[in-house]
This record gives C-alpha cells, sequence and structure tokens, in this order.
C-alpha cells in the first residue's frame, strides 16, 4: 500500500519519514488552529461584542505588520527550526496567558489577546515561516514534488475539523 501511494505520488523512499512528520505537523496545526478559530471569534463577538471588532482586525494588522519586520530581521540569522521552535513558543505563552485570563474570567481582555494571537503569530508568522522550514529539507528538484503532497495535509485537516 505504502509502495503505490508512494509511486503515485512520486515520494521517493527516503523522503518517506520526513515527509510522514512533515505532513502530520501540518495537519495537527491546521486542525487545532481551525477549531481555535472558531472558538476565539465566537468568544471575542459574546463576550467583546461586534462594535470592537473593526478595532481588533485593525490591531491585528498592525500586530502582524511588526511581528512580519522581526521575523525579517533574524529569518535569515537564525536556523529554520529553531525561528519556528521561538514562533511556537510564544505562541504556547500566549495561548497559555489568554487561557490563564479566561479561567480569572476576565474575558474582555482574553479575547482580544487570544484574536492577536490566532491572527499574526499563527496565521501570519507560522503561515510565513512554514515553507521557509520544510524547504530546508529538500532541495528544489524534490520540494517541487513534496510540496503539492504536504499541502493537502491543510485540506484534509479543513475537512476534518467540519469546515
Amino acid at each position: 500500500m505504502a509502495l503505490s501511494w508512494s509511486r503515485s505520488l512520486n515520494v521517493r523512499r527516503a523522503e518517506r519519514p520526513r515527509l510522514a512528520w512533515l505532513y502530520a505537523m501540518l495537519f495537527t496545526s491546521i486542525l487545532g488552529c481551525v477549531w481555535g478559530e472558531a472558538v476565539i471569534e465566537a468568544g471575542f463577538l459574546r463576550y467583546v461584542g461586534v462594535e470592537y471588532l473593526p478595532l481588533a482586525i485593525a490591531g491585528s494588522a498592525l500586530v502582524s505588520m511588526g511581528g512580519l519586520s522581526v521575523h525579517n530581521l533574524f529569518a535569515d540569522r537564525i536556523a529554520n527550526h529553531r525561528l519556528l521552535v521561538w514562533i511556537l513558543a510564544v505562541s504556547l505563552i500566549g495561548l497559555a496567558a489568554g487561557v490563564s485570563l479566561l479561567s480569572l474570567s476576565w474575558t474582555m481582555l482574553a479575547f482580544p489577546l487570544l484574536y492577536v494571537l490566532d491572527s499574526v503569530l499563527i496565521r501570519d508568522l507560522l503561515n510565513v515561516h512554514w515553507p521557509v522550514y520544510v524547504n530546508g529539507f529538500f532541495d528544489t528538484q524534490s520540494a517541487k514534488r513534496i510540496f503539492p503532497v504536504l499541502s493537502s495535509a491543510s485540506r484534509l485537516a479543513s475537512r476534518c475539523s467540519g469546515s
């Protein structure tokens, strides 16, 4: 079964383990992001209110520009895997802060924080850095074959999440 799968997708034997790990990483992150986005957006609208949504979108855009500028300062100086770990670590710290605020019933602070965290760190920075991270494992010819296969993880995760 794996052999026919590899042949039909033109995946070489040596590439299979790394592709499987990358596929699992992308699938679980997209699945979690889609579920998290639904909860964050619904909570924001319910507890903060729709009247503050334009402020959240504008603030998120400004923080995103700043975050991408900081990313660009370090992207060529830090190893791809280390930068990915830093992005995920900062995301985890922000998520822990947001959940802590929710546990204290400070929803007016928690949901805007989680909204900006989701849109800036997870959607923007991770989406910008993910192809760079993946491309570090493959040469140009291999990447041309691997990226379409790997991209199907986002479609599959979206379908599994219900969106």
